[in-house]
């Protein structure tokens, strides 16, 4: 069976009717000068078309590395806030545990009463530091964008330290009138 270079690769067509019209001489020639034969390879529209592809990668990831390169700086500061941050967590962490550690104490040594007194007396002294604020708003001495901030965070401490004495002092009444009512029971 035979066929031709043309029949094997369709974009090789140029290349074989140079061989085919070739003599022997031409043909010797070819084949011991690689400079002729890579010559006629580099001509070749496949080749040029990688070559041009292969130019076009360089570029487009030479200009992905400078991008990416320009990136480093954002990089680095986004990664020494997220260190910042993940510090600041630590210590709010420690912070918390210790704050719970002295509740727990607290919490032995007191009795529900006094937790109560003390949890609405934390309520009234958030209040007043939240009425503070916006004295000092009034005042000049606190930017709008600080003392909204600051606002809202003591508002809503406020506000839980009110619900939570509220339904302390709720399930301290239920309790009281359960204990009353089970010592009446008890007497009857």
């Amino acid at each position: 069976m035979s066929y031709h270079i043309s029949d094997i690769s369709p974009g090789y067509k140029s290349v074989s009717n140079l061989l085919q019209d070739a003599n022997i001489e031409q043909l010797k020639r070819l084949l011991n000068e690689d400079q002729e034969l890579n010559k006629i390879v580099r001509n070749l529209q496949q080749v040029k078309d990688i070559e041009a592809e292969r130019e076009t990668l360089l570029a487009s990831n030479k200009s992905l590395a400078e991008f990416n390169l320009n990136q480093e700086p954002v990089l680095l500061e986004a990664r020494e806030g997220l260190s910042k941050v993940y510090l600041e967590a630590m210590d709010l962490k420690n912070e918390m545990e210790e704050n719970k550690q002295k509740y727990d104490e607290t919490i032995n040594q007191e009795s529900l009463d006094t937790v109560l007194a003390i949890l609405q007396a934390s309520a009234a002294q958030s209040e007043e530091e939240t009425e503070k604020l916006a004295d000092e708003l009034k005042r000049g001495d606190l930017l709008v964008e600080d003392f909204i901030e600051k606002f809202m965070e003591k508002r809503k401490v406020t506000h839980l330290l009110r619900v939570k004495a509220e339904k302390m002092a709720e399930l301290l009444s239920k309790k009281r009138n359960n204990f009353q009512l089970t010592r009446a029971l008890h007497l009857v």
